[in-house]
């Protein structure tokens, strides 16, 4: 160990690790690539954060997107990164929050003349063929990373996810984006063992979800929306709020059903597993 380590050799003492990724693109030589991590507070983009500082790669800039939507979770995760690595995660936000699209945003059909009135309010819930959710996240981290000169936008998606990482990004001819983990051979099983080799504060959340998303995300599974309610009645009830206020999309919560009709239907298999000591 050096006589004097820095904070990053001193945890890099105490805690070797088998995991290396490859070093980011650079430019041009003797110029210093800003390297840009967009994170989530999931477990691979927090793989991808820690073993970038733990391997000294300079010039990190952590970035986050939060929407009104982030699982709590998500911020425990964040500021843990934070204090572990003395680096800040810059949040961004959407110009309104997400409550507002999903409810209040005035959408007009293609075909409607300059000036005739909204074809009604609220994209409604997101679905797979209309994901403006992802969107609007993309789009804000696009534009950040665009206004930072010689940057690499870091994206923490794993060797088992050929499917996303090889889709050609409309924004590489202004900001490249880069793939350590894919590149690395790591895959999304390995991610959650890196964060406990590094004490992150995942492993609980991961034993009762299979991910981490937006706590409202229709597209969860039924699995995950009952394990919300279960364990956060607090984010249900919100849940709840909000799909009573998407009235004029004609798309339900999730699954085809509303976010109250889930609740009746959960409510009912807890009875029964009360009844029956099993899940129904």
């Amino acid at each position: 160990m050096p006589a004097n380590p820095t904070p990053a050799n001193r945890a890099a003492a105490v805690h070797p690790n088998p995991w290396t990724l490859p070093p980011p693109p650079m430019y041009l030589p003797y110029i210093p690539t800003n390297n840009i991590l967009c994170l989530s507070g999931g477990k691979d983009s927090t793989a991808m954060a820690l073993l970038a500082y733990h391997q000294h790669f300079p010039n990190l800039r952590f970035l986050a997107f939060e929407s009104e939507w982030e699982h709590p979770q998500a911020r425990i995760t964040l500021d843990w990164i934070a204090e572990r690595t003395g680096l800040p995660v810059e949040r961004l936000t959407p110009v309104r929050g997400f409550n507002y699209y999903l409810i209040d945003h005035p959408v007009h059909r293609r075909t409607d003349p300059p000036g005739s009135p909204p074809h009604r309010h609220g994209y409604g819930w997101p679905s797979m063929p209309t994901r403006w959710c992802t969107r609007l996240k993309v789009n804000t981290l696009n534009q950040y990373a665009r206004q930072v000169p010689y940057s690499v936008r870091w994206v923490g998606i794993t060797a088992d996810e050929v499917a996303r990482w090889g889709k050609p990004d409309p924004d590489e001819s202004t900001c490249v984006k880069w793939h350590p983990l894919a590149l690395a051979g790591i895959e999304a099983k390995t991610t959650l063992d890196i964060c406990n080799h590094f004490n992150a504060p995942l492993a609980q959340h991961y034993k009762h979800y299979p991910r981490l998303s937006c706590f409202c995300c229709p597209l969860a599974s039924l699995a995950t929306h009952r394990t919300t309610r279960r364990l956060y009645p607090e984010l249900w009830n919100t849940i709840l709020d909000l799909d009573s206020r998407v009235t004029q999309h004609p798309s339900a919560f999730s699954h085809g059903h509303t976010a109250a009709d889930l609740d009746r239907i959960f409510a009912v298999a807890d009875r029964q597993h009360l009844l029956w000591g099993q899940d129904a």
